[in-house]
């Protein structure tokens, strides 16, 4: 079994859900420390790019500060607004529009907010997918499956 140094969301309702996540996939406790949010600019679609040659389509620039609000305000607060649920699925919905074939939650408190029944388009929650591959790491999986 390997050690992992840091893992969580941008606050303690999503980092919760990873704690849960990591030791239900790996059987144990695990240490761990804060963390920043890791998403900035162009860090997402670059590497979706780069690694699997995927496009990557975002929200129209007006909408960025009501969700900078939404995430900053209100879900790392732990409020889960049905105003902040609405403006979301809409935004996704918009997305879908401009040809998105599916939905990088790419907050972590998003998944907390936002459930996959509720759109009719593939969802992928960041904190899913880091708890995954938390959980790969810790049991060298990689090096199980040559």
């Amino acid at each position: 079994m390997r050690t992992l140094g840091m893992i969580g969301g941008t606050s303690w309702h999503s980092t919760m859900v990873y704690y849960k996540l990591i030791n239900e996939g790996v059987g144990e406790q695990i240490g761990t420390q804060g963390n920043k949010p890791t998403m900035s600019g162009d860090f997402i679609p670059s590497r979706l790019k780069f690694k699997f040659d995927i496009n990557t389509v975002v929200p129209d620039q007006q909408f960025w500060d009501k969700s900078h609000y939404y995430v900053s305000k209100e879900l790392t607060q732990g409020i889960f607004s049905e105003e902040a649920r609405i403006f979301y699925l809409q935004q996704m919905r918009l997305l879908k529009e401009k040809g998105a074939e599916g939905i990088i939650l790419g907050c972590t408190e998003l998944p907390l907010l936002i459930k996959d029944h509720e759109i009719d388009i593939p969802l992928l929650s960041t904190t899913q997918l880091h708890a995954q591959a938390a959980v790969d790491f810790i049991l060298d999986t990689e090096s199980l499956n040559p």
